[in-house]
């Protein structure tokens, strides 16, 4: 398979009372769902010293259309929208793919 070329970087804070149900909501809907539209989760980064957000999610697709694609359709929308009420500090951004890790 080919190298992607993108990927998606989700960084956010996750308040202490909402660890458990984020957690629930991630492994049950968020991930599953943007599997769906061909989003695969290549790495959770725990950030644990330092000022930074404490979680990063990296989503990757086999291509770049899939991944235009999968942000302009109702499923990111509706996770995204969901998601928010359990983080703060909430930043979505697509950066050119490296291997490891990028902030």
């Amino acid at each position: 398979t080919a190298m992607p070329s993108s990927k998606i970087l989700l960084s956010y804070n996750i308040p202490p009372e909402r660890h458990e149900p984020y957690m629930r909501f991630m492994i049950n809907q968020f991930i599953p769902a943007l599997h769906t539209v061909g989003l695969m989760n290549i790495g959770v980064w725990q950030t644990v010293h330092g000022n930074y957000p404490a979680r990063l999610l990296v989503f990757v697709a086999d291509d770049e259309d899939t991944l235009e694609n999968a942000l302009d359709g109702d499923v990111w929308k509706k996770m995204e929208g969901e998601l928010k009420p359990f983080i703060t500090d909430y930043n979505c951004r697509v950066v050119a793919y490296e291997p490891g890790f990028q902030f």
